[in-house]
């Protein structure tokens, strides 16, 4: 592949930053899914508030 003559990224830079992004992207993206599923759990107990778990 041929790069422009002033770009001077190589594959271990581009690895490291999109190895970054990971790490700051993955734990907001976990924490927003559990934020949406805790939430949508208090808004099925607000609307059925009599249910309660058969154990």
């Amino acid at each position: 592949m041929m790069l422009h003559p002033d770009m001077s990224d190589d594959v271990l830079s581009l690895s490291m930053f999109w190895a970054g992004l990971m790490m700051v992207f993955t734990p907001l993206i976990a924490a927003g899914i559990v934020i949406f599923i805790w939430r949508r759990g208090l808004r099925k107990a607000a609307v059925r508030p009599n249910d309660k778990l058969s154990s």
